[in-house]
């Protein structure tokens, strides 16, 4: 795959379970810039740029080096941070691939971010590539903050949602003999496709779930699935940061 895709970290300093999530301390080092090192072990990625509203985050990340684009407070979602920087630098549209890498994702593995952009190039029809890990115990399967993603059997998303699809007449269960997947919040996006996303207008059911990625299918668009067999752990409150630093510390990541 050619050395061209673009990853943009959106960052936001007001998030409401955790404020100043981006530079809250792992073993010396922020949030953010533990990420920001993963991504660009990513060998399909080219250029790697913050995209924040916040100047405490700016200086930041600008102080390890990282690109930074400042975008408007405005911005209702990391996805329309992305579509701003990508509509302020037109050379963007040139990339293979623009991915959405969150910055709460310090363990993130580099193969997981290239499995995002095979999944989006494997077909022309595709607008997004996004990521999937099997779920493995019922208290994942349960958890309404864990999306869960249904896919067709050629690996394009049928399905994301809060609560355990596929159901049975029984009610969900590890045990059923189904596969149940877990969605990994990355994405991989046509540059075209993100500014064409950035315009579609709400719709019910994403409404309904809280999730961004039923807009692009209610209007029609296509997302494809990769698999990956592990999920890296990700951090929404202050106490993620001690289950993250023993999972740095277990696989000597920066330690």
């Amino acid at each position: 795959m050619p050395k061209k895709a673009v990853a943009i970290i959106p960052a936001r300093f007001a998030s409401t379970r955790f404020p100043g999530k981006p530079l809250a301390l792992i073993k010396g080092q922020t949030l953010l810039e533990r990420t920001y090192r993963q991504v660009l072990l990513c060998p399909d990625i080219s250029r790697v740029i913050v995209a924040t509203d916040d100047e405490r985050i700016k200086a930041c990340a600008e102080g390890f080096g990282a690109e930074v684009v400042m975008t408007s407070a405005s911005c209702l979602s990391g996805t329309d941070r992305l579509a701003e920087v990508v509509r302020r630098d037109n050379t963007l549209l040139k990339a293979i691939a623009i991915v959405n890498v969150q910055g709460d994702e310090p363990c993130v593995d580099p193969q997981t971010i290239s499995k995002s952009i095979c999944a989006l190039l494997s077909d022309k029809d595709i607008s997004i590539g996004t990521v999937v890990a099997p779920i493995k115990n019922e208290e994942e399967l349960l958890n309404p903050n864990i999306v869960k993603c249904v896919k067709t059997i050629t690996g394009k998303a049928l399905y994301f949602s809060r609560l355990p699809v596929p159901g049975t007449k029984k009610g969900a269960n590890i045990t059923s003999g189904c596969i149940y997947f877990r969605h990994i919040g990355m994405y991989a996006f046509r540059p075209d496709f993100l500014l064409t996303f950035a315009t579609l207008a709400s719709t019910p059911l994403q409404q309904t779930e809280d999730l961004e990625m039923l807009r692009a299918m209610e209007h029609g668009y296509t997302i494809g699935v990769a698999e990956v067999e592990h999920h890296s752990p990700d951090v929404n409150t202050p106490q993620d940061i001690e289950e993250v630093t023993r999972w740095i510390e277990s696989q000597s990541i920066y330690s």
